[in-house]
Order: C-alpha cells, then structure tokens, then sequence
C-alpha cells in the first residue's frame, strides 16, 4: 500500500495505545517542544544564540464516554489510575503512511458531563522517553 495521497483529513488519523486504537474519539493533538540552551556570548555581537536541549512532548485526546467501547473512558481511567507505562502512536489507519509513536503514561484524565449534552472525557500521554517518527 502506498502513502496517503490528497490531504489528510482528521477523521483518518487515530491514537493508538498499546496497539488498539482509541475507541470514539472527537479530536486528538501532537505537541512537541525542544527546549533551548542559551548560548549568547559578546563575541555575537550580543545576538541572542541558542543550542537544543531538551525534548518534550504529549499527546491530548477528545472522546465521547461509551462503557462497551474496546479501548476508552475504562481503560483510560484506569491507566491514569495505575500510572502504567504504553507505547502512545498517533497515526493513520494506513501502515505506510509517517506516525510517531514513544512510550507515554496518562498524566492527565478529565470526565465531563454536562447537562443536555454528551458525556466526553479527555487525558493527556505525556513521555517516558523520546518519541520517535517512523515511515519517513
């Protein structure tokens, strides 16, 4: 199979814990930062200069609540409960197609339920080392 072709919509890309995707989710984000290493010396001319240090990152999701889902609200909670450590990868349903994927635990988990509207949940996997990017 080759890559997706056209634009990638967000419907087609899912989080994927431990190998099962993530069931009814709305929304999911990837956030990475690389923090910097001030290195200005006068010899700049007084330039600002930075060298990379180190690397951050996590994964934010949306779902709606659904207890007969596969994997969802149950096995979140649970995973922010027993703070256990799995492999986090967002990606495509097409194996060829570029993901990234690095170990993460839950570090954040919110249940909401509003009146007169659906019951949703969102967690946060936040890194238990780097994350990597695969089928570049």
């Amino acid at each position: 199979m080759a890559v997706t072709a056209d634009v990638i919509i967000g419907n087609q890309v899912l989080i994927y814990v431990d190998g099962e995707a993530i069931a009814c989710t709305t929304g999911a984000s990837f956030n990475g930062t690389n923090n910097q290493i001030e290195t200005t010396c006068k010899d700049n001319d007084g330039a600002v200069t930075y060298a990379p240090g180190s690397t951050d990152w996590s994964i934010s999701i949306n779902a709606n609540s659904k207890f007969d889902a596969a994997t969802g609200l149950k096995e979140m909670a649970a995973l922010f409960i027993t703070k256990t450590t799995v492999t986090a990868r967002m990606a495509t349903g097409n194996t060829d197609d570029p993901y990234v994927e690095g170990e993460a635990f839950v570090s954040a988990w919110t249940w909401d339920n509003p009146v007169n509207a659906p019951s949703t949940w969102t967690a946060t996997l936040s890194p238990r080392g780097p994350i990597r990017l695969f089928n570049t």
